[in-house]
């Protein structure tokens, strides 16, 4: 998949606060926002979402891959 070039303009402490960011998280400036923005936009459309009734059995197995794949980014 490509990617699309976007410019935005920060605030000076912004922009420093996301650079240090980006360092302690071990990414560069571009990974950490691409990576910020996605976790934003994914919980803006859940808060959105109707609310869903998992059968136990379902509910452990969800939870089991999202716990992986937190853990495994």
């Amino acid at each position: 998949m490509g990617k699309s070039r976007v410019t935005i303009e920060l605030a000076p402490w912004v922009l420093a606060a996301l650079e240090q960011d980006a360092r302690d998280a071990g990414l560069s400036l571009d990974e950490y926002v691409e990576r910020e923005l996605g976790v934003a936009y994914f919980r803006t459309r859940l808060a959105q979402a109707e609310p869903v009734e998992f059968a136990p059995a379902e509910e452990q197995l969800i939870r089991r891959a999202l716990d992986w794949q937190h853990r495994h980014p």
